[in-house]
């Protein structure tokens, strides 16, 4: 756990020039901890504070006068001023009184520095939001003392930045660390094997596109998501010029939650092709048929879109998403593309222009593999009820698509507490890499 260090005859004069009267012993350090300052008193009733919400504990625990200053970890600058320092907790939903809710606050690595006039305690501390977003950082309060009980006099939040541990991949938009997905045995073996055939085939040609492409595909497939970018990375740098490498390192971008970084490759690969035919992009995993369904430029479309769609960006979500349907000629990118594109207008307030985009899709379309977002189109359209989309049997690619477009829908209709049940439910699985999955965790970070 990291600590917040302060100075302690900084602190000491901060104290004492705002509580007491000069004091040279002051900016002493005391060797042994006054006997009325109970850590664990004066901590647990803040952190009980926090996870009741109870506005009327802020006077208790606070200096209640224009000296106490406080910096949030949600707001820039110095809160000064009892009034302030209560409104700045109103403003998170504090109320006389508490209340009862489900966000969770708890500190640990406490550690007391007792000085003449009052103590300094630091520590890290955690914050859990009903959505799964866990925040931490260091803490330090800084105590006075007022006749037999102490107040506080300031209080220092800051964010810790999420630090990727060894092994994983990704940080989790609600700051959890995200490793290489397991795989079941059989499909270990084959991609394994197929990434050993292709980094064969680059090795022997590390100037050939199609080669370092196939690379980084099938490294991307075992889960090592960051190494192949690492291998795209290297195909743009051999290759500036080919819309490929940008298309699959902005969608690998996506997979570990850099949006930015994918609608930069993306809007580039988008502009590479301009003006160019549209070529079939062969399938890594091929359906069942071995029929590919998508092109180069679907899915340099579709993954913008999708970028901009997580990054919040809904009106350039919309103009992509527009692109990726001139070009989606086939019933499953015609589907895939509907979903996204429905969902995005809806959520701009656009009910009649999407209830239009559904009228070209039936029941009789003959799709290959995007059956969840097939049913998901149907259901948007009124032909399916819930009962009948949830017993659909999904494979697990299809299955986060699904909770997700019905999430969406619960959270557009106003039923939030269903939307926020699907949320969590889908963000408790391990498919993290699934856009469902990722998609879920964009909403839950906003929420």
């Amino acid at each position: 756990m990291g600590k917040c260090l302060l100075t302690i005859s900084i602190l000491t004069g901060l104290i004492s020039a705002c509580h007491t009267a000069p004091n040279p012993a002051g900016a002493k350090e005391i060797s042994a901890p006054q006997p009325t300052f109970d850590t664990g008193k004066w901590i647990d009733a803040w952190v009980e504070m926090w996870n009741t919400y109870d506005l009327s504990q802020v006077e208790e625990l606070f200096v209640t006068d224009d000296t106490v200053t406080y910096f949030s970890s949600e707001k820039q600058g110095l809160i000064r001023g009892i009034d302030a320092v209560i409104e700045h907790h109103r403003g998170f939903g504090f109320v006389k009184g508490g209340k009862t809710q489900s966000n969770k606050l708890w500190v640990e690595d406490l550690q007391l520095t007792p000085l003449a006039t009052g103590a300094v305690v630091s520590g890290t501390w955690f914050f859990e939001k009903q959505t799964g977003r866990l925040q931490r950082g260091p803490v330090t309060f800084v105590y006075v003392q007022q006749g037999d009980e102490y107040r506080l006099s300031h209080l220092h939040f800051a964010n810790y930045q999420p630090v990727l541990p060894a092994g994983g991949q990704a940080i989790s938009l609600l700051g959890r660390p995200l490793y290489t997905p397991k795989l079941d045995e059989s499909t270990l073996t084959k991609h394994t094997k197929n990434l050993e055939q292709a980094r064969i085939q680059y090795e022997a040609d590390p100037d050939a596109a199609d080669a370092l492409i196939w690379y980084g595909r099938r490294t991307a497939y075992l889960g090592r998501y960051t190494a192949a970018i690492d291998i795209f990375t290297k195909g743009i740098e051999n290759h500036p010029d080919d819309p490929r490498m940008y298309r699959h390192r902005g969608h690998r971008y996506i997979t570990i939650r850099k949006f930015d970084s994918a609608i930069d490759d993306l809007a580039h690969a988008a502009h590479l092709i301009r003006g160019t035919e549209d070529q079939i992009e062969p399938d890594g995993l091929p359906n069942a048929k071995n029929i590919p369904t998508s092109t180069l430029h679907f899915n340099i479309h579709y993954h913008l879109g999708l970028a901009y769609y997580l990054s919040g960006k809904l009106q350039r979500a919309l103009d992509a998403y527009r692109d990726c349907l001139k070009v989606s000629k086939n019933p499953d990118s015609l589907v895939a593309t509907t979903h996204w594109l429905y969902m995005t207008l809806r959520l701009l307030n656009k009910e009649d222009q999407a209830k239009g985009l559904l009228e070209p899709i039936t029941a009789e379309m003959a799709v290959i593999e995007s059956f969840g977002y097939h049913q998901l189109a149907l259901f948007y359209k009124g032909a399916l009820d819930e009962k009948s989309l949830l017993s659909g049997g999904f494979s697990w690619i299809d299955d986060p698509a699904v909770k997700y477009g019905l999430a969406n829908w619960h959270h557009y209709n106003g039923r939030t507490e269903q939307a926020m049940e699907l949320l969590k439910e889908l963000i408790a699985s391990s498919n993290w890499a699934t856009f469902g999955h990722v998609a879920a965790e964009a909403d839950l970070s906003r929420l």
